[in-house]
Parts: structure tokens; sequence; C-alpha cells
């Protein structure tokens, strides 16, 4: 019987020893939290950013006052191949699950994103949650000297949500970005700023990408206009003129109503903007409210007129448009040949605010 518990035990030994041959310790794993990518002479450029919780305080090159991450760069004809090279020089395997942040800098096209982003999403520890941002250089973004130290993914994702919240900037993911080829997709313009003598990175405007170019930039009030017509802003700052001056409310509840129509052959898309003003003591007297409540209405129309002027001058669709059209008239979306474009040049956008004033 002992014979028999010895030849059970050592089989399972053996069997477990085999099958860990082609595991790979954490040791022997550098952990991403940062991706760029940028053009260079042999085809693409990309600067990981590589997260080492145990350099603090040990013998190495790193400063234990900064953050625990150093930088690789590598350039090879394709993104892949460059990842591959910054593998090789580390002499670790490449863990891309802890990714937070893929900064695509200036001139890369998402024409054909599922090759160019195929390292970032195929593997099975991939996030396809990390942000996704657009940068001059994400070279020099990720190896940028900051007032904290090194900047760190982190420290640039929280930015960027932030200035999301503010309704300043646009969200994308690395799910939206792969999208990029054939749909129009905005994601945060992050750069270096100098204040007082010491650099920060802003997050500030988004980077409009129609067929996977790279077609212009939106600033903050555009971006604000982009979240209020698809339902992702629910409050905004606005200024306000008064008799002593420039002032500022906020406007909360704000929500967008949708409807589309057709006309005569053209197609009448109208967006109504809502919201209210909670009346407290910084909210002016009844008989200037009527002012008040115009001069709120008018800026958020304005904000909203830029924003559709842009995307008729750009052919872009940054506010879910072409699901509108193509799921209420798909007569016309079919008969467009499916192309926004066309559809764009049969269609009217209006939009209206609507702000009232919330007694109590």
């Amino acid at each position: 019987m002992k014979r028999i518990w010895f030849f059970i035990i050592t089989g399972l030994l053996a069997f477990c020893a085999a099958g860990s041959r082609g595991t790979v310790s954490s040791l022997d794993r550098a952990m991403v939290s940062a991706v760029g990518i940028d053009t260079s002479d042999k085809g693409y450029k990309v600067t990981l950013q590589i997260f080492r919780p145990d350099s603090a305080g040990t013998d190495t090159q790193l400063d234990p006052a900064k953050a625990n991450i150093f930088v690789v760069s590598e350039a090879a004809a394709t993104v892949e191949e460059a990842m591959n090279r910054c593998e090789d020089r580390l002499g670790e395997f490449l863990f891309i699950g802890h990714n937070q942040l893929t900064v695509i800098g200036e001139g890369v096209e998402l024409s054909r994103p599922e090759q160019l982003l195929a390292s970032l999403y195929k593997s099975k520890e991939s996030y396809l949650g990390a942000r996704v941002a657009y940068s001059e250089s994400a070279e020099k973004l990720l190896s940028a000297e900051l007032s904290e130290g090194i900047v760190a993914a982190q420290s640039v994702v929280s930015i960027i949500e932030r200035h999301c919240e503010n309704s300043s900037s646009v969200s994308c993911d690395l799910l939206r970005a792969m999208d990029a080829g054939r749909d129009t997709v905005v994601m945060p313009l992050l750069r270096t700023v100098s204040s007082k003598g010491e650099e920060t990175v802003s997050a500030e405007g988004a980077a409009m990408f129609t067929d996977g170019i790279h077609r212009c930039d939106l600033d903050a009030q555009e971006c604000s206009a982009a979240a209020l017509l698809t339902n992702e802003c629910s409050r905004a700052v606005l200024d306000y003129e008064t008799e002593d001056g420039l002032s500022s409310v906020t406007v909360k509840g704000l929500r967008c109503r949708r409807a589309i129509a057709e006309e005569g052959g053209r197609l009448s898309c109208r967006f109504t903007v809502e919201g209210e003003i909670q009346e407290d003591q910084s909210t002016p007297p009844a008989g200037e409210r009527e002012s008040l409540v115009g001069q709120c209405e008018d800026e958020l129309e304005q904000r909203c007129s830029r924003l559709i002027g842009l995307i008729y001058e750009q052919e872009a669709d940054p506010i879910e448009l072409t699901e509108l059209i193509s799921s209420r008239f798909p007569g016309v979306w079919y008969g467009c040949g499916e192309d926004f474009a066309e559809a764009l040049k049969l269609t009217d956008i209006s939009v209206k605010a609507k702000i009232s004033v919330r007694e109590g």
C-alpha cells in the first residue's frame, strides 16, 4: 500500500513540475503601466513606462523620492516588433495587463487599429478599459520630468478623469479606439504645460479622428458640447453678466432629448438641452433671473453651434448621429451607401437650450 501511494505522489509531482516549465515568474515580468506610439524613420517608435514596485529604497539608478518607474524606447517596422525589442532589451517578459494608458503620437494613423494596437488587446492579460489619449510626442510626454518626478500613468489617468468629469475633455478607452478605422473617435489631448516654473500635464481639449486620421482638435467648450449632446454631461459652470460685473452659475441636471424627422426629402435632427439652476444665495434677484436664464441658454447653444459647424466642416460624427439616422431612417442610411458624409448632406441639425430656476 505504501508503494502505491509513493508512486501516486511521485507521479503527481512529476506532472506538476512538467506543467510549470512554461510558466513565467512574476520576477521575470516587466509591468507595463503606459505605452506610447510615435512614428519614426523605421516605422514606429514604442515607448514603455515600466513599473517596478520594488525599486524604491534599493541600490539602483532610480531616485527613491520619485515614482518607481523607468522608460524604455525602441523603433521598428511594426508596433509589435518594437515591443519585442523592448522586451529583449529589458531581458524580461512584458506584462501588459497592468497597462493603464496608451498615448498616440502625432502622425500615427488609426485607419487599421486592429493591426496597430494588436499587442495591446490580443493578450488574455490585456485591460481593454485602459485610457487612450493623443499627444504631439508620446515619447516626450511619457519621459517628461515633471514637478512630481517622472510622470506616472496613474497620475495622468487621474488628470484625464478630472477633465472628463468637468466636460473639458472626452473619455476614450482601448475598446473605443478600436473603432477609429470606421467611426469618428475623440480622445483626450495631452500636453505638458509650465506653471510657476514647474511642468505638469493638461488633458483639456480633445483630438478628433475620422477614418483613422487626426483631423482637428476640439477645445474645452467643444468637448463640453459633445458631452452635452451625447448625455455624458450633467452639469456645467457658465459665466453671465450682471450690473456688478461678471459672475458664474452652475446649471445642474443637464439632459439632452434627441428627435429626428424626415421633411421634404431631408432629415431634421433637433437636440433639446434642458437643465436647471438651483436657487441659493448666489442666485440673482427675481427681476434679474430672466437675463440669467437667457444668457445661460445662449451660451449652451453657442457651444453646441460651434461643434455642429465643425461636424459639417470635417464630416465627422462625435455626437452619434450615425446611430440615430441608421436606426430611425434605415432607408435613407442605406440609400447614402452607409456613408456618413453623404447622410450629413441631407441632415439639418439644430440645438435649443431650455434652462429654468428651481426655487428652494
